[in-house]
């Protein structure tokens, strides 16, 4: 579209990935971040508990870190959370691999827990906490999904700018043609008064010489006051001729910028028959099985861009499994004539047909919602 910038399509298109990446490594980090100091503020025991030997160390670390684990509702989502606390020494302390119970050695014995326990705090506890965000996760693709969604709007943004620029441009193209067609037939007028003047004053200046001539035979009138009153008369024609030429020299000019307009006019409109010519040999070399009549493509010409690909799956649907196709309603059915069926793609536009055989198809119309009235009233002049 000539209204519409083309970079700002190529941005449309590449920044939503290019975000969703940088934005899905910027959220891990940030989470583990996150995650590690909430971790770190509740993970720390009661440290007399542990030298008295009344309870593990592990057991103690499982059940705080294990409590919070279970607040948090991101997970739920597809973010994986690793924590894992080692001692000094590598002594994985959690996850632990020995489960809680009654019968474990550690919780008969408190002197040998106490020890154990006094051990690896001595070695010291290192917390490491790693999220990743898979992208099959349903927090990585509903971040996709925004991203995509604010470039969409963004597009469509520019595209109704465009529209209307579009729109504007035709508008005032049409007034200017209309002015010179006003400024063309005023000209026209004043010449044609121009011409009437420049008659009679021929037709006077005839008389007058014939008077002159007569005159000049008779020498009763002062052939000098004939001389300067001709010479008047010739003066006043030549001013007339003189204008006349500046009239037409305006309207020849008017003329052409006249026939400019109409030529550009004339240049859209073959653009189209050109694009409706091969659309028509398209379909027909690629839908065997299809006829497309000519209000059809004429229709699909006219459809915005973004759902000409929507329309065109449905041809190739109905081409090749049509009884596949989604048929929202039955139009009308006239007596001796197949029914016209109408289906629905990209949500707004509107695709009418019907069986003319076994394995024949005929797409009678094409348009959208603004022209479904108009293709309505077309379907009821056909005839079976």
């Amino acid at each position: 579209m000539k209204h519409f910038p083309f970079k700002i399509l190529v941005l449309c298109i590449l920044l939503p990935p290019l975000l969703y990446v940088v934005s899905l490594n910027r959220m891990e980090s940030w989470l583990q971040g996150r995650y590690r100091a909430r971790i770190e503020a509740i993970y720390r025991v009661n440290t007399q508990a542990l030298l008295t030997g009344q309870t593990r160390l592990e057991d103690a670390l499982a059940k705080n870190i294990d409590v919070f684990l279970k607040t948090l509702w991101l997970p739920r989502l597809g973010v994986r959370l690793q924590v894992m606390v080692v001692s000094g020494q590598g002594t994985i302390v959690y996850p632990s691999s020995g489960a809680l119970s009654d019968d474990n050695l550690f919780a008969t014995d408190p002197i040998t827990t106490a020890n154990e326990n006094r051990r690896l705090l001595n070695q010291g506890l290192h917390l490491d906490v790693i999220v990743v965000i898979g992208h099959d996760t349903p927090f990585s693709v509903g971040l996709l999904l925004l991203f995509i969604a604010a470039a969409l709007v963004v597009l469509g943004r520019f595209y109704r700018i465009g529209v209307r620029a579009a729109q504007t441009e035709a508008q005032a193209r049409q007034a200017e043609m209309e002015r010179l067609r006003a400024l063309q037939e005023d000209g026209s007028n004043r010449l044609n008064d121009l011409l009437s003047q420049r008659a009679h004053l021929e037709g006077q200046l005839v008389q007058i010489r014939d008077e002159l001539s007569k005159e000049k035979s008779k020498a009763a009138r002062n052939e000098s006051d004939l001389i300067e009153e001709m010479a008047t008369l010739e003066q006043s024609l030549i001013e007339r001729q003189t204008l006349q030429q500046q009239l037409e020299a305006q309207m020849a000019e008017l003329q052409a910028r006249l026939e400019q307009e109409t030529a550009g006019q004339g240049k859209s409109e073959r653009a189209k028959t050109k694009a409706e010519t091969a659309f028509a040999r398209r379909f027909e070399a690629l839908y065997k099985q299809l006829i497309v009549g000519e209000r059809a493509i004429k229709g699909f010409v006219d459809l915005p861009e973004e759902i000409k690909i929507k329309a065109e799956e449905v041809l190739s649907q109905l081409n090749h499994s049509p009884d596949q196709v989604p048929v929202k309603r039955k139009v009308f059915s006239k007596k001796n004539s197949p029914t016209v069926l109408e289906a629905v793609f990209a949500y707004k536009g509107r695709l009418y047909f019907r069986r003319t055989g076994p394995n024949q198809i005929e797409v009678l119309a094409i348009g959208t919602k603004l022209t479904q009235t108009k293709d309505l009233a077309y379907l009821q002049t056909i005839e079976g």
